[in-house]
C-alpha cells in the first residue's frame, strides 16, 4: 500500500482546524462541478461548497455535516471576513 511510506501525521505533525467560511447547499441529484483540481463528481445528499474566492467543490454529507457549522447568514448575505 502507498500510504505505508508515509509518516503519521498524529505522531510527527501538528493539530489544524479549519477557519475559513464557505457557502453549501445539500444537493438534492448527482452532479459535476469544476474544481480546482479538475471536473469532480457529486452525489445525491452531497454538499456543493463555495469559497469566498469562488472555487467551488463537492464535498460528502457525513464528511460536511462532521466539519462544518452554521453561521445563520442566508442567501444574500456578505462572507464573514
Amino acid at each position: 500500500m502507498a500510504n505505508e511510506s508515509l509518516p503519521d501525521p498524529r505522531l510527527v505533525g501538528a493539530e489544524y482546524k479549519k477557519t475559513a467560511t464557505v457557502w453549501a447547499c445539500e444537493m438534492y441529484g448527482d452532479f459535476q462541478v469544476v474544481t480546482l483540481e479538475g471536473t469532480m463528481l457529486g452525489r445525491k445528499g452531497d454538499y456543493l461548497c463555495k469559497g469566498p474566492n469562488g472555487e467551488m467543490w463537492p464535498i460528502k454529507k457525513e464528511i460536511f455535516e462532521s466539519t462544518y457549522e452554521p453561521t445563520g447568514k442566508k442567501p444574500g448575505d456578505q462572507f464573514q471576513q
